[in-house]
């Protein structure tokens, strides 16, 4: 593996040693010292024209925008998937509210609001997923609030999940 500042350091001893045993030139060039050749380097010049197009001569048509047919069902569609989806996120405040007010009051767990959120969705998970994420991420953000993530597992009576118990609090 390179040593990059040691490789920089040698680098720049290198040039400042062949900077002070050269010269420059009455047409103003580095003289390298003696033993150490010159080359040239050829750079290449385009031997092409380059031609310029006056947007007020040449006008670029603009194109034609294509708009996607929308049927009555593929509205409604999207319409109640986003129905859905504002629901779902109006749970979830309401639920992270109700837990944080009943925080602010105590200290708590979350387990058995976790479960409660279960058996009102029928067994669904993600609305209560969704609450514990909010409150994760709440607290990351909330300096006063603290979240405990013990490493007991608490599982349901009825369907097959378990989480770890977490306790929710605020700083006095």
């Amino acid at each position: 593996m390179l040593n990059k500042p040691s490789f920089n350091i040698r680098i720049e001893k290198f040039l400042k040693f062949l900077l002070n045993h050269s010269s420059v030139n009455q047409q103003k060039q580095v003289e390298l010292p003696k033993g150490i050749p010159t080359m040239d380097f050829h750079q290449r010049t385009a031997n092409f024209g380059i031609f310029e197009r006056r947007e007020d001569l040449f006008p670029t048509k603009p194109k034609p925008r294509i708009r996607p047919t929308e049927t009555v069902e593929e509205k409604e569609k999207g319409l109640v998937i986003a129905k859905k989806q504002l629901t779902l996120y109006n749970n979830i405040a309401t639920w992270v509210t109700d837990i944080l007010s009943d925080a602010s009051v105590e200290e708590i767990l979350f387990s058995p609001y976790f479960f409660k959120i279960l058996n009102l969705e029928k067994g669904e998970i993600d609305l209560a997923l969704n609450v514990a994420y909010a409150l994760i991420r709440r607290a990351e953000s909330d300096a006063n609030l603290i979240i405990k993530i013990l490493t007991k597992r608490i599982k349901h009576p009825q369907h097959n999940i378990a989480i770890w118990e977490m306790k929710i609090t605020y700083k006095n």
